[in-house]
């Protein structure tokens, strides 16, 4: 059964007379007659009823080509839905990320780009993933770019070999606490409790944090008091005096310069790694130049 036989019943259908329909169809009407024929054959009943003039749908043709419209209709919309997203993504881009990069890196590392080559749709898809669900959507697809925290002591738990990927920046990652809080000295094993603020298991923030606290001569002070994925959520319950959490840069920064997080002295930090990790399925010219203009990032921080 082909498609352009429903389409030619409902024709027929519709003018009441072969010839009318073959001439709207394009087609000969000999040829009009001999695809009807078949998708009568191909339903098993006739579908139009000849001996009247104009011609008729029959029982069946009635309840038959009520199905034929739907799918007509359902197949022209999938068709016109499949041609938009194939133009849409020639002039788009999808990009995953972190939530604590989609604030504040992300916009301004587009608007960089855009200024290079010219306005593009970007959409940004920050939320409250694992690391294998965003590469997992970067392998089916779904996504073009992903944009992630990356520590060489702590691997993302995937096997990258022969993936794309450009490293475009460093990020702080370090403890603080509040302005008007006791000092904390992560030095004394000996010392206070300490109230800690937490990343939930599933952040991959949490795994650079248990590397940084693992094994410190304060590990066995801290006392978990408020757990959150987002780092953003870290720093607000260190802002309330509430303890201490260790924190991006990007984050923190603006609250030491609002006067309300002070880091906490030691050698327990670290610098991330920002790493670009491309879908190899993206083809399209402009996420070519897009990918283009990161190596340019990448190789400029070298």
């Amino acid at each position: 059964m082909d498609l352009i036989w429903l389409e030619d019943l409902l024709s027929v259908a519709e003018k009441g007379h072969f010839a009318r329909a073959a001439e709207a169809r394009n087609v000969s009407q000999s040829a009009l007659t001999r695809r009807i024929q078949s998708l009568e054959r191909w339903a098993g009943e006739a579908l139009l009823d000849r001996s009247t003039h104009p011609i008729a749908l029959t029982p069946a043709g009635k309840m038959f080509s009520a199905r034929a419209r739907d799918i007509v209709g359902r197949a022209a919309l999938a068709r016109a839905e499949i041609r938009e997203q194939a133009k849409t993504h020639q002039d788009s881009v999808n990009i995953a990320c972190l939530h604590t990069l989609a604030l504040q890196y992300v916009p301004e590392l587009v608007a960089r780009i855009q200024s290079q080559t010219g306005s593009f749709q970007a959409t940004i898809v920050a939320e409250t993933r694992t690391i294998n669900q965003y590469l997992d959507d970067l392998t089916n697809h779904q996504t073009d770019l992903f944009i992630c925290f990356s520590y060489p002591q702590v691997p993302l738990g995937i096997t990258l070999e022969g993936v794309p990927q450009l490293n475009l920046g460093q990020e702080s990652f370090a403890p603080y606490q509040a302005v008007d809080a006791a000092p904390v000295d992560l030095g004394d094993p000996e010392g206070p409790p300490i109230a800690y603020l937490e990343y939930g298991a599933t952040a991959f923030l949490s795994r650079i944090a248990e590397r940084m606290t693992s094994g410190a001569p304060f590990e066995n002070r801290l006392q978990p008091v408020y757990r959150a994925t987002l780092a953003e959520s870290l720093a607000s319950a260190a802002c309330q005096n509430m303890g201490v959490a260790w924190l991006p840069g990007s984050i923190a920064a603006p609250l030491v310069d609002a006067g309300r997080l002070a880091a906490v002295p030691g050698p327990w930090r670290a610098q991330m790694s920002i790493m670009a990790i491309r879908s190899a399925a993206s083809r399209s010219s402009l996420f070519e130049e897009i990918w283009r203009r990161l190596r340019e990032i990448s190789e400029a921080r070298d």
